[in-house]
């Protein structure tokens, strides 16, 4: 909701019809369907219906049948919006990391709105596993792309320096853009230089996070500091990932235990969770359910 909110989808409506090339099912609808589907009033339509689909899923939330339509059609928006980026040349990987664990979502909330009320075959956690997998999955094809696509010669190209100089010099939202100092600094240069090959390598390896805690905890300081290191060096910030990785953490330990009362120890008992007793939040799952956060 908050990349709705922000990003100007309309102003798309500013360039020319010839840079219209329809990917996916936009090819089914012809080149000559560019000029409606970026028209400004179109656009307009998508961002905002889409964004308040999402917010009437959320106010909703009590009613399961509306509060899934406005999901299926936030998530319909959601996957032309893409699409409609993308048929004009742009490719931003990290609203894929976004719209994944939504699309998640929306498939897990379908099964629970239509499933028999004494169901508990899916798991309540199932959805949050989804992002985490999509989050890893994100780095991980990037990290290996890199690895077989463009091989160790690309680690000796000097390409980060390239990066960092030319994002320095450009403009963008954030004016504190030191990647031009790495011309000047040696140490500086060296540091990229080592670190880049080091990064992709975290990056490729990422999915173990989801079955080792020790691991979890590297990678994800480790992606933090580079996220970091990108915006300090090139003024580029990559929040969406970012904004995801509460997702690895157990919020519960945390912020410390809660009060169960026994009806709940009964409800959760039925969903295939057994808790010890009243008062205590330790769980033992019964039935099919395994917690990747740990």
């Amino acid at each position: 909701m908050v990349k709705l909110l922000i990003d100007p989808l309309e102003e798309l409506s500013g360039l020319p019809h010839s840079a219209w090339e329809p990917i996916g099912y936009l090819v089914l609808l012809g080149r000559q369907a560019g000029r409606v589907l970026i028209d400004e009033n179109f656009l307009f339509f998508v961002r905002w219906g889409a964004f308040s689909a999402l917010f009437l899923s959320v106010a909703l939330g009590r009613f399961k049948r509306a509060r899934f339509f406005f999901q299926l059609f936030a998530g319909v928006l959601l996957i032309h919006y893409q699409a409609t980026v993308r048929s004009l040349g742009e490719v931003n990987h990290t609203e894929t990391t976004l719209i994944y664990p939504v699309l998640a979502l929306i498939a897990f909330d379908a099964v629970t709105v239509f499933r028999k009320e004494k169901d508990h075959s899916i798991p309540f956690g199932f959805p949050i596993v989804l992002t985490m997998i999509a989050i890893c999955c994100s780095y991980s094809f990037a990290g290996a792309h890199r690895l077989i696509m463009e091989g160790v010669s690309n680690f000796q190209s000097g390409i980060m320096t390239y990066w960092c100089v030319w994002r320095g010099l450009d403009t963008s939202y954030f004016e504190m853009k030191f990647g031009a100092y790495v011309l000047t600094v040696p140490w500086l240069r060296h540091a990229m230089e080592i670190g880049f090959p080091i990064v992709t390598l975290l990056e490729a390896a990422g999915l173990f996070s989801l079955v080792s805690r020790k691991f979890k905890y590297v990678f994800l300081i480790s992606m933090a500091g580079f996220h970091i290191g990108v915006v300090l060096m090139m003024g580029i910030l990559f929040w969406e990932p970012i904004a995801l990785y509460v997702t690895f953490f157990d919020l519960e330990r945390v912020f410390g235990k809660r009060e169960v009362s026994a009806d709940e120890i009964t409800n959760r008992e039925a969903e295939g969770v057994v808790l010890t007793e009243p008062g205590d939040d330790r769980e033992m799952v019964a039935v099919g359910h395994v917690d990747a956060r740990d």
